[in-house]
């Protein structure tokens, strides 16, 4: 069993923080703070707007951000079309510099943009290409990521191949 500071009385956390200095809160601020970005989790409808409204509004947040499911934020086509006509795909990218692993549906032209435009320089992890992908945009898109790359999926008609590229 996992033992948290959730599982204390709030009594007993209150007594223990007049111990802590004010340094001492802003080094667990912090280090809360980063730890709680730095992946996007799996949220409820309501959630998922109002946390991606907080990373725009607060840079420090956003570059906290190294991993997102987009799937998981565009759940219907009517949520694609809406985060498409409000470019709410390239404002993610453009407010979180060091994510490092994207998984979504397939974005690849506004990933080709972000990479030109100087976003994204520190992606290792591109998502996995659909079936219905036009596959030179997918092999285009994994040009621009080479340097940072650390693992690729090759998909052919029959299946799913995991390269990682630190074996090449």
């Amino acid at each position: 069993m996992m033992y948290t500071l959730s599982l204390l009385p709030f009594e007993i956390l209150r007594l223990t923080f007049t111990y802590l200095k004010e340094k001492d809160f802003k080094n667990w601020y912090e280090a809360s703070v980063e730890l709680l970005y730095s992946k996007v989790p799996t949220l409820q409808n309501e959630f998922r707007f109002r946390f991606v409204r907080t990373i725009f509004n607060s840079s420090t947040l956003g570059n906290c951000l190294k991993e997102i499911n987009l799937s998981d934020l565009l759940t219907t086509p009517k949520e694609g079309r809406f985060w498409d006509e409000h470019n709410l795909i390239s404002a993610l990218i453009q407010y979180c510099p060091n994510l490092r692993v994207l998984i979504s549906h397939s974005f690849w032209f506004q990933i080709s943009v972000a990479v030109a435009q100087g976003y994204l320089t520190r992606l290792q992890v591109l998502p996995s290409p659909s079936r219905s992908d036009s596959s030179e945009s997918y092999l285009y898109t994994v040009q621009l990521f080479k340097p940072t790359l650390t693992c690729l999926e090759v998909l052919d008609c029959e299946q799913s191949y995991g390269v990682d590229l630190n074996d090449l």
